[in-house]
C-alpha cells in the first residue's frame, strides 16, 4: 500500500497530462511541414491553456516522482509507476476520448499489472 501512496500522484498527474494534450492537439491543428510555420505552431500550442495545463500537470508529476524514488527503490517504483500509468491511460482514452479497447489490449495490461504485481512481491 506503500507502493502505492508514492507513486499514484505522478501516475494521476502525468495521466491528466497525457490525455489533456492528446484531446486537444487535434482542435490545434497539425505539425507544420516548414520548420518556420513548426515554431508558430508550437508557441501556440503551448499558449493553449489546456495545454499549459498538461506541462504543469507533468512538472508536478517530476516532483512527485522525485519523493517517491527517494522513499522506494526504482525497481519496484519505476514498474508501477509504468504499469499503472499504461492501465489509467488506456481507460482514460476510451472513456474521454473513445478510443477502441481491444481484447488484446487487455491482455497486455493485464499482463504488465500482473508483472508488476509479481516483480513488487520480491520486497
Amino acid at each position: 500500500m506503500r507502493l502505492l501512496g508514492y507513486v499514484a500522484p505522478t501516475v494521476l498527474l502525468v495521466v491528466y497530462s497525457q490525455l489533456v494534450l492528446k484531446w486537444r492537439l487535434p482542435a490545434l491543428g497539425t505539425l507544420p511541414t516548414r520548420n518556420f510555420d513548426k515554431a508558430f505552431f508550437l508557441l501556440k500550442v503551448l499558449c493553449d491553456p489546456y495545454v499549459a495545463s498538461g506541462f504543469i500537470a507533468a512538472f508536478l508529476g517530476s516532483l512527485a516522482w522525485l519523493a517517491a524514488i527517494s522513499k522506494l527503490p526504482l525497481s519496484v517504483g519505476f514498474p508501477a509507476y509504468y504499469g499503472l500509468t499504461f492501465a489509467f491511460v488506456m481507460l482514460g482514452t476510451a472513456w474521454l476520448l473513445n478510443e477502441q479497447i481491444t481484447l488484446l489490449k487487455l491482455i497486455g495490461v493485464g499482463l504488465i499489472l500482473l508483472g508488476v504485481i509479481v516483480g513488487g512481491m520480491d520486497r
